[in-house]
Order: C-alpha cells, then sequence, then structure tokens
C-alpha cells in the first residue's frame, strides 16, 4: 500500500510546522527550553551579548565565557559574541535543516500507508528535504 498524496501534503506542513515551533517561534515554554540548551550547547550562529559574558582576563579582553555555564566565548563584532566551539545540540533547535530531519523521520512513522523501513526512509527524507527549503526559501 502507498501513501495518500494528501496524506504525505498534511505530513509536510506538520513537520514544517512542529520544526519552526523548535527553532524559531517564540511560544514561551518551547523559547524558554530552546534558549536553556543553546546557554549549554550554543549553536554556530547564538549571539550573546555584553550582560552575559564574563572577561577573566583583562590583557585579552576578546575573550570570554558565558555566564554561569563556562562556554568559551570570542568577540566577533562589536557587543557581539559567539561561541568558540559551537555544539551539535545547539545546531538542533536552531537550524530548521537540522531539525526538520528529525522532526520529519517522527511524522514520517506516522503517515498511513508507509512501510517500513525503506518507504519510511524514503519520506522522512522527502518531507525533510520539504521543510528546509520551506525554511530557506519562504521564512522571513
Amino acid at each position: 500500500m502507498t501513501p495518500d498524496p494528501l496524506a504525505l501534503l498534511v505530513a509536510l506542513f506538520a513537520a514544517y510546522r512542529l520544526t519552526r515551533l523548535i527553532v524559531r517561534d517564540a511560544f514561551p515554554p518551547v523559547k524558554a527550553a530552546r534558549d536553556w540548551v543553546l546557554h549549554r550547547w550554543p549553536s554556530a550562529d547564538a549571539e550573546f551579548f555584553e550582560d552575559d559574558v564574563v572577561v577573566d582576563d583583562p590583557d585579552a579582553p576578546e575573550d570570554g565565557r558565558l555566564a554561569g555555564t563556562g562556554v568559551a566565548l570570542f568577540l566577533a563584532d562589536e557587543g557581539r559574541w559567539l561561541a568558540r566551539r559551537p555544539h551539535w545540540l545547539g545546531e538542533l533547535v536552531s537550524c530548521a535543516w537540522c531539525a526538520g530531519a528529525y522532526v520529519s523521520a517522527g511524522v514520517a512513522a506516522l503517515v498511513p500507508g508507509v512501510t517500513w523501513p525503506w518507504g519510511w526512509l524514503l519520506v522522512s527524507l522527502a518531507l525533510s528535504a520539504g521543510v528546509g527549503l520551506i525554511s530557506a526559501r519562504w521564512e522571513r
């Protein structure tokens, strides 16, 4: 049995919406969880500001750490600090392509007519690509 095209379309939009909720929306409980992850395991593009940074060595004011965590930071621009060593967990909650892959795998498991394992793998990959393209092309 093959999946219904309408079920695949619904799955695509469900995967997109869940991914957006994880990586971008400001819904307070989800945003708090995302910020908690990013303060412990920052992504490559997670920005921290002067209020969050502790500079231990006055001779190296461009080197600092995130207050309360010990995450090493460097001064990228005036007042904008980035993680010295980004972590994959931070990418998972801040990158639509990354989170979309995992969300799509879960959504694909719920699509009626998808067979295990190859049908699930193909539908997961297709949904993931759709989520990434929608995020990259139409979001601002």
